[in-house]
């Protein structure tokens, strides 16, 4: 466990307490689909520590100030990553969903009017609108 909270530090001036109280305030769920942390595949293949949450979330940090804003699973996070960041991709991503949706139908909200023009939300408020694609 020591070596563990000294990579935390180190990487992102925390401990592994800290980030347990952080995962009880995300009520033990990724940040962005809500999917219990047990349930999230694991990002790696643990050898010791095998039941720990960070085998299966990733400390999501803005790269710019180093500031952790949540635990992700490792889809979400890649997802975050693939999709650099950009509030614009993700209102393109659902309406991109919502005109090709055969069977499920479309996506409850407001997001075709908003992609017209270049979204004003922060992407804190954007992020539950993308997680109900993925229900």
């Amino acid at each position: 466990m020591r070596i563990r909270d000294e990579y935390l530090r180190r990487k992102y001036g925390t401990t592994l307490l800290e980030l347990e109280a952080l995962l009880a305030e995300q009520d033990n769920r990724c940040g962005i689909c809500h999917r219990p942390w047990y349930e999230c595949p694991p990002a790696k293949r643990a050898r010791f520590d095998q039941g720990l949450f960070l085998h299966h979330l990733c400390v999501d940090h803005d790269h710019g100030t180093g500031r952790i804003r949540g635990l992700l699973c490792n889809s979400c996070n890649t997802t975050l990553g693939l999709m650099e960041e950009r509030e614009d991709w993700f209102y393109e991503a659902i309406a991109y969903l919502n005109r090709h949706a055969i069977i499920r139908g479309p996506v409850q909200s407001n997001v075709d009017a908003e992609v017209r023009e270049p979204p004003r939300k922060g992407i804190e408020e954007f992020l539950p609108l993308f997680s109900q694609v993925s229900n």
